[in-house]
């Protein structure tokens, strides 16, 4: 045994070694203590009230490929942690079997039994055991066990994409309608001043330039209409997508205002990265490498297994369950690696790198996340900021445009001038629908970067 011991010792200290280092999250302002903020916590978008969302949200996790992926990858790491644990432990089988021979009459058997035909049954149990007294085993399955978790967890980030894609292309659709309809009332105002400067053309008080003028700026309105029937249309198609669900529900869907979402970014931490689900998955896939290169090591230990059997044997029917019959035994033992050709030493490399594999996935993860919260908290309150001074404007252009109709009203003012005045103030509200479409994405954006479950 000792012998034995000395051989095991024969695992290369170089692939036991780590290449790759974990990144410490406190640098980044990451505390695994820290808990997340409530808004932050499980379906962060019904915060958004809005029953089409959560419909589409509930349709995207019953149905979309890549959670169906996901549950059956789960399904199939549980069957494989199923198997690992199962070597740990006894194994019992039952076999019988009849055997017709003839034995030659020139062989080692003396006559009668030379050259006759005879029959022999049999009957037994099988008892089979690795001891696992090194524990690799334990540490397969501990592996096998991290890998199903970070799995589950990888199904968790996948709905929070999911969700957030979503939302996005849902205030794009409702973003695009908003837009389209103080879009047609700029539209309408700006052929009322196309008229109006086409009738002061023919009458020769104002030039045909002042009416080629209307006309052009008509059109390049007419054309951004377009381009907004484009946009409302991907993001019908892209819901659709995402969701599973039929094109004819999508464009049923009213989606017909901005829903309403007032979110404080300053009052949100990042602190609590950690328990996302995507983060939680690479931790535990390290983990996971590091009891599967443990168990590659203890691999150059001997394996001991203890075996015994029970059967009963006759060459006759009516003799097999007679006592004379039975046939039992103890069969302890052992396996040591002597030679291998090097199997042993590749398989630990391979554990080896496959570790610092996942520890450079779980940087990258970590270095992500850092990034889409700094990014998300910056964004929404660029967006917000924006928002606010675009509300502004249109406030001031609105109450000049009704200025203007009352002076229009008084006989005070051209009815061309509120025209102006008034498709000035429609495509303010244009830009005030985009804005808070942008306000509301950064939001959604921000909820996906600091989400976690609903019991982190």
């Amino acid at each position: 045994m000792l012998a034995a011991l000395l051989l095991a010792g024969c695992a290369s200290d170089a692939a036991l070694q780590r290449q790759a280092t974990p990144l410490d999250s406190a640098r980044y302002g990451v505390d695994a203590a820290a808990q997340a903020p409530a808004s932050a916590q499980g379906r962060w978008w019904r915060a958004l009230h809005n029953p089409e969302i959560d419909r589409l949200v509930a349709a995207a996790e019953a149905g979309h490929p890549s959670l169906d992926a996901a549950r059956a990858r789960i399904r199939q790491a549980s069957a494989a942690l199923a198997a690992t644990d199962a070597q740990a432990m006894p194994q019992l089988s039952l076999g019988g079997d009849v055997e017709r021979t003839r034995s030659s009459e020139y062989g080692i058997l003396p006559p009668p039994l030379s050259g006759h035909w005879y029959t022999v049954k049999s009957l037994s149990l099988d008892l089979g055991w690795r001891l696992d007294l090194w524990g690799r085993l334990r540490e397969e399955a501990r592996a096998a066990r991290l890998q199903r978790d970070a799995l589950e967890l990888e199904a968790q980030a996948t709905r929070q994409w999911l969700a957030s894609a979503l939302v996005a292309q849902y205030l794009e659709l409702a973003g695009s309608r908003a837009e389209a309809a103080a879009l047609d009332a700029a539209l309408a105002a700006a052929g009322q001043q196309q008229a109006y400067a086409g009738a002061l053309a023919r009458s020769g008080i104002v030039s045909a330039d002042s009416a080629d003028a209307a006309r052009a700026q008509r059109q390049a309105l007419a054309a951004q209409r377009e381009q907004l029937k484009a946009r409302e249309a991907a993001a019908r198609h892209a819901l659709a997508a995402i969701s599973t669900l039929p094109q004819r529900e999508i464009d049923a869907l009213k989606a017909a205002q901005l829903p309403d979402w007032p979110l404080d970014a300053r009052a949100l931490t990042t602190a609590a990265l950690a328990k996302r689900p995507d983060l939680q998955a690479a931790l535990a896939n390290v983990k996971a490498s590091e009891h599967g290169v443990e168990a590659a090591r203890l691999a150059y230990y001997p394996d001991v297994t203890l075996g015994a059997f029970a059967g009963l044997s006759a060459q006759h029917l009516g003799d097999l369950f007679k006592h004379g019959a039975l046939s039992a035994g103890l069969v302890p033992g052992f396996t040591l690696p002597v030679f291998d050709a090097g199997a042993l030493d590749a398989q630990l490399q391979a554990r080896s790198a496959g570790r610092d594999a996942a520890i450079a996935s779980y940087n990258q993860t970590l270095l992500q996340a850092v990034r889409e919260a700094a990014d998300g908290v910056s964004n929404t309150e660029a967006a917000q900021a924006a928002e606010r001074e675009v509300r502004e404007a249109h406030a001031a252009l609105e109450a000049n445009a009704r200025r203007s109709q009352a002076r229009v009203r008084a006989g005070l003012a051209a009815p061309a001038q509120a025209a102006d005045a008034t498709r000035q103030s429609a495509l303010a509200l244009q830009q005030l629908a985009a804005a808070r479409t942008r306000t509301l994405q950064a939001q959604a954006a921000l909820m996906r970067a600091l989400a976690v479950p609903e019991h982190d």
